[in-house]
């Protein structure tokens, strides 16, 4: 698996063509919810379908809810969804949920909410770096900021991706010799946070961080300019 944050640039490439080969496609892949008496339309990442309606999802949402009460850095699941085609039998643990958390979290713009996600993963130096060097980080940065090719194996939430639309991050739980690999997109609209999160639980490999990353960037893109 390649490092990371020297991909940042090839993730910013990518994201134009994601775009561009997507957006028209996106009819059937967008969910309705109603939040403040305003409805948002909610894009669903690139090869996801929803499952609301399903026995799975309905199964999800309960557990998700449940994790929510309990846990205040976790939102409150809004639409449900899993890779298309895939048998939540053969894979139960591959899904993704969107949460919003409510307004007056003190992140009024998307600049703030990236500041304070990096903040509190401590990766404040490395979203300076990221934005001073718009994400072209060579060997001697990684060095500075005591990061090698194996960062992203440590259980420690590393910063993906940082932009205007949204702050992408991954975090992996191991239980071995299974794992579970948390990758979260957070957007800031209308003073809320929706926030987007892909898990997924396999002994081997799981979801290819790099292009979920990209899915996931571009998804954030859609989220805001359906919602103008």
């Amino acid at each position: 698996m390649p490092f990371y944050y020297k991909q940042y640039i090839a993730i910013a490439l990518c994201i134009p063509f994601v775009l561009g080969a997507t957006f028209g496609a996106r009819a059937q892949d967008i969910v309705k919810i109603t939040k403040h008496g305003k409805e948002y339309a909610i894009p669903l990442p690139s090869g996801y379908c929803d499952i609301a309606h399903t026995r799975y999802g309905v199964l999800l949402m309960e557990g998700l809810e449940g994790r929510a009460k309990t846990d205040s850095t976790l939102p409150r699941p809004e639409v449900v969804f899993r890779p298309c085609g895939e048998d939540p039998i053969q894979q139960p643990y591959s899904f993704g949920y969107m949460g919003i958390y409510p307004k007056n979290q003190g992140a009024l713009d998307q600049t703030a909410l990236n500041r304070m996600r990096a903040i509190a993963i401590g990766q404040e130096k490395l979203l300076d770096k990221l934005l001073e060097k718009s994400g072209d980080l060579s060997d001697d940065d990684l060095a500075e900021l005591g990061l090698d090719g194996s960062a992203l194996q440590s259980e420690d939430p590393k910063i993906l991706w940082v932009g205007y639309d949204a702050i992408i991050t991954v975090s992996i739980y191991n239980t071995a010799p299974s794992y579970e690999k948390l990758i979260k997109a957070a957007t800031v609209l209308d003073e809320m946070v929706f926030e987007y999160i892909l898990s997924d639980h396999k002994e081997q490999g799981g979801i290819d961080t790099l292009q979920s990353t990209v899915n996931l960037a571009a998804n954030a893109e859609i989220l805001k300019l359906l919602n103008k």
